[in-house]
């Protein structure tokens, strides 16, 4: 059975890091590390330096160091990070 999928955008102000379907996500915010799958409940967030790990629609684990702050948006199946800065 595939796993539903969600869109995944991250972007610094310079480029687009990833821009794609991923299955699972989990992102630094203030309270901690956020678990996100489909069809997840809106929100909006700080987002705080560490990591940003996702699985990919093949499955592939990523991951993305945020460097400096940020922000993401969920909604309607979709994530869109915003990074200061990422390595």
């Amino acid at each position: 059975d595939m796993p539903s999928l969600f869109k995944l955008s991250i972007y610094t102000p310079e480029k687009t890091i990833f821009d794609a379907q991923v299955s699972s996500l989990c992102l630094p915010e203030e309270g901690g590390y956020l678990g996100v799958l489909a069809r997840h409940a809106p929100l909006i967030s700080t987002l705080m330096p560490g990591k940003i790990t996702f699985k990919d629609a093949e499955g592939s684990l990523n991951i993305v160091h945020s460097a400096g702050k940020g922000a993401f948006e969920i909604a309607n199946n979709r994530v869109i990070i915003m990074l200061d800065s990422a390595a």
